[in-house]
């Protein structure tokens, strides 16, 4: 196990050293760092938004196949919360 963590190390040292990234590893604090995180926040709240947005799209077409596409909307006003 040991040498496979050994032979990883070693690659990615090699990777490195072919991309010039040596000594230019992102800390919690550097701005790069901030901008990726904050990017991929956005994306995985978008990738949540869409599959919200996807339940109720296939609810509303499940209602609608049912004729009841109104019907949470009469619920509502019934029980004085419109």
């Amino acid at each position: 196990m040991l040498t496979k963590l050994q032979n990883a190390e070693s690659y990615v040292v090699l990777l490195e050293n072919q991309l010039d990234l040596c000594g230019h590893r992102w800390q919690d604090s550097s701005p790069d760092y901030q901008t990726v995180k904050a990017e991929l926040a956005h994306r995985q709240y978008c990738k949540v938004l869409d599959e919200l947005e996807h339940l109720v799209v296939q609810r509303l077409f499940e209602l609608s196949k049912l004729n009841m596409s109104g019907t949470g909307k009469h619920l509502y006003i019934l029980h004085g919360s419109y």
